[in-house]
């Protein structure tokens, strides 16, 4: 067993190593890569800057000797690209110079003795061309080879490296594309959907994708290959440093069955609601799944992560505990089991009926970021996220949303149809279940509480009352957050944190002005000395948010600036209020290498996009920044039509900021029962039991 790394051992040797990121390792038995900073909690060691064998052989040498090293705490995981490695870590863990130690040790490791067979070579078939291959009477005329017959004679030929997986799950970027088909480029408008099994080219490089994806590359053909299969350990067929034949199938061709269709949902071990109607797009999602990014397995998981850790801490379940996601809002459900939940994220006006009250009161409003006790055959329907800001709620329930786990996660990657109910989202009828060993709902009072529990008093108890409940010690408590950051910032109108002046008022037709802090990105791989002045392209300027947005990414656009507040125009002079059109920013493509979450990646149309849960392991386009960790839940809350700010700050102060959130996250404070809650078994007694101002 190999002994791990703790912080503390390399404490004492990250006194000699500190220096600059960016300064070259300096192992001598594998080629001395790069640093560059990616965001607060991420590496990427550089080996070069072009798509190059002997690169990538010795991308992948040393992340084999990573992987034997042993292990550092707080490293998350470790995915290739063509030139490149990603180390990926948690800040409030581990430093990122003592993760740099980490990788300069693992270099000094003997090389493992090479595989005496070689790489292993993988036959891939593919029918070219027709309806299989829409794009391949282009890409011969592009490529000047007369046909479409040539074309495929020619891709077929050739025998092709795996450099890395990326993109999506089990996707293969193949080195090895003939001259006379590398001058096809990206198609000029992406497609919307390429179908699973597509066989593409572009920019020199060749690829088959393993899912119906979104995707830009010219489509030769498609293959009824399986490339990528969740249910497996080791979801991926191939894998980096493989070869790969493609092998043409006439039409009609026999060749691999069809995957069979996933079995139907089994019935919930512990019934907890029943879905009466989902809203335009409830999933469940748990903090996402990690490992198996070299997999091009997207880490997926809550798109605001804060407010999936406020409702289990409200709850005492893992911070990590599945609930439900729910966009826009939309959401009902009945209850079929007693318990205790939580409504987080977004106010969408949730409501309550309970068939022993009085029909003339109607729904009683439900509150945001407190625990609520339902019972049987309770009624509980989120409305639309509407004007007052935000664009997804959580429902979180006592142990979590009780769905398989896949590839080690609950989180539902509706792209890559897996995790979750079945890989989709939530229908109708559907029925879901709660963790086994949930703590029992909130206990009966003995007497009503006349007051509120006064300010501070649950301080003691705010981590450790939560805890316990979770460790199956007692009930649930009746319990209410502490902080409400998203209600702050919608009241606000903007968000600022750190000091900082906030950064314009609410925009016209209730869209919220937010700031986001953002690291310098790691510069383009083509040039060495250049990292951090294309940051600069982002700030100062003003952004909307646009309707394509989604769980990959939040897209943007540039936007005319927000008028100043009134007092800022007092003595600025005549025509100070009116806003300067903003020049163009220029995107442009680089290497593909590994991404986090809250990249910023400009491509050549000058809008950026900040990656959000459900992003692509790696990308091609110019990175200017990084958002920062704790502010990434603000991405998961922006909504189209918002407007936006970036500001720098730095590494250190990113920590903090994550930090503060996570503490804050965690903090409750007791809550007076409502009427209601006083005996939850004595309802059989008539609707007396019942007051007019539930939730009030």
């Amino acid at each position: 067993m190999r002994a791990k790394f703790t912080s503390a051992r390399l404490a004492a040797h990250a006194l000699g190593c500190a220096r600059a990121l960016g300064r070259r390792l300096s192992s001598a038995s594998v080629t001395t890569p790069w640093v560059r900073p990616v965001g607060e909690g991420a590496l990427l060691l550089r080996f070069g800057n072009a798509i190059d064998l002997e690169v990538n052989r010795r991308v992948l040498a040393y992340m084999s000797k990573l992987d034997q090293a042993p292990p550092l705490d707080g490293v998350r995981e470790v995915l290739p690209a063509y030139a490149s490695l990603l180390v990926h870590f948690d800040p409030l863990a581990v430093s990122s110079t003592q993760v740099e130690w980490w990788c300069e040790h693992a270099a000094t490791l003997p090389e493992q003795a090479a595989d005496a067979e070689g790489p292993r070579v993988v036959s891939i078939p593919v029918r070219y061309g027709g309806e299989h291959g829409p794009d391949i009477d282009a890409a011969a005329e592009i490529a000047g080879l007369g046909s479409a017959a040539e074309v495929a004679r020619v891709h077929s030929e050739a025998e092709y490296r795996v450099y890395f997986l990326g993109f999506t799950g089990g996707f293969p970027y193949l080195g090895g594309l003939h001259a006379s088909l590398a001058s096809v480029p990206r198609l000029a408008t992406p497609r919307q959907s390429v179908p699973k099994g597509a066989v593409g080219i572009a920019a020199g490089q060749t690829g088959v994708y393993p899912l119906s994806t979104p995707g830009g590359w010219h489509v030769l053909g498609r293959s009824p290959a399986s490339l990528f299969d969740p249910r497996r350990d080791q979801p991926a067929m191939l894998r980096a440093g493989d070869l790969v034949r493609f092998m043409p199938l006439a039409e009609g061709e026999a060749a691999e069955a069809p995957p069979l269709p996933p079995p139907p949902a089994p019935a919930p071990a512990r019934p907890w609601v029943e879905v009466v109607s989902p809203g335009p797009l409830t999933t469940v999602q748990d903090l996402g799944r990690r490992g198996y990014a070299r997999h091009g397995v997207s880490r997926s998981g809550a798109a605001d992560g804060l407010a999936l850790r406020m409702g289990n801490a409200l709850l005492g379940n893992d911070e990590g505990a599945a609930g439900l996601e729910v966009t826009m809002g939309g959401l009902a459900l009945r209850c079929v089991d007693e318990c205790a939940i939580a409504l987080t994220g977004a106010d969408c006006g949730a409501t309550i009926s309970r068939p022993l009250a009085n029909a003339n009161d109607g729904p009683a409003p439900l509150r945001t970021n407190e625990v609520i006790v339902l019972r049987p055959d309770d009624d509980v329907r989120l409305g639309y996220a509407g004007s007052a800001g935000g664009i997804r709620a959580y429902v979180c329930v006592q142990g979590g949303v009780d769905v398989p786990r896949v590839l080690g996660s609950r989180s539902t990657d509706v792209r890559a149809a897996m995790g979750g109910l079945q890989g989709r989202p939530l229908r109708a009828t559907d029925a879901l279940g709660r963790v086994r060993g949930a703590p029992a709902p909130p206990a009966a009072p003995a007497a009503p509480a006349a007051t509120a529990t006064p300010e501070g008093t649950g301080a003691a108890a705010a981590g450790a009352g939560a805890a316990a409940a979770g460790a199956g010690a007692g009930p649930a408590r009746l319990l209410r957050a502490r902080h409400d950051p998203l209600g702050d910032a919608l009241r606000a109108g903007a968000v600022s944190d750190g000091g900082g002046a906030a950064s314009a008022a609410a925009d016209a037709g209730g869209a919220t002005a937010w700031e986001l802090r953002v690291l310098a990105g790691p510069g383009d791989p083509g040039d060495v000395d250049r990292g951090d002045a294309d940051v600069d392209s982002l700030l100062g300027n003003d952004f909307a948010v646009l309707p394509r947005s989604d769980r990959m990414a939040v897209c943007l656009a540039l936007a005319s600036p927000l008028p100043l507040p009134a007092e800022e125009h007092e003595g600025a002079g005549a025509g100070a209020g009116a806003p300067t059109p903003p020049a163009p920013l220029q995107g442009g493509q680089q290497l593909s290498e590994a991404c986090v979450s809250g990249t910023v990646q400009l491509p050549p149309d000058g809008n950026p996009l900040i990656l959000l849960a459900e992003h692509q392991t790696t990308g091609g386009y110019k990175v200017p920044g990084v958002v920062i960790e704790a502010d990434l839940w603000r991405v998961g809350q922006m909504r189209p039509g918002d407007r936006l700010r970036f500001v720098l700050t730095t590494a250190g102060e990113a920590a903090a900021a994550l930090r503060r959130l996570h503490e804050d996250a965690r903090q409750t404070d007791e809550r007076p029962p409502y009427a209601d809650e006083l005996d939850l078994r004595g309802m059989a007694a008539g609707v007396n039991q019942m007051t007019d101002g539930y939730g009030t």
